[in-house]
């Protein structure tokens, strides 16, 4: 007896893909200190201050205020604040452009 094959089912359209989002989007932002210049974090043993990281890359408008876009004002108010013993607010936005009226 010959077996019989199953119809084909029509090819489902491919939905476009997203960009990479969480951890893999932080990666690509490649976070860097602001107070060394060096890649984010630190090891257990290692001597130096508690990193005040920011991403260098944009790579969606997700990404937090880059080093780039901080004025030195502001990187100085950021460096204070992670080395100080009061809680932290995390005020670092881009400010979005204000439609003019017409």
């Amino acid at each position: 007896m010959a077996e019989r094959k199953k119809p084909r089912k029509p090819a489902k359209p491919k939905k476009p893909s997203k960009g990479r989002g969480g951890l893999g989007r932080w990666f690509d932002e490649k976070w860097v200190d602001i107070k060394t210049g060096k890649p984010c974090g630190r090891s257990k043993g290692e001597k130096r201050d508690y990193p005040a990281c920011r991403p260098s890359r944009r790579v969606s408008d997700k990404t937090p205020k880059t080093t780039g876009e901080m004025s030195s004002g502001e990187k100085a108010r950021f460096k204070r604040e992670k080395t100080g013993s009061k809680k932290i607010s995390y005020q670092h936005r881009r400010r979005k452009a204000k439609k003019k009226k017409s």
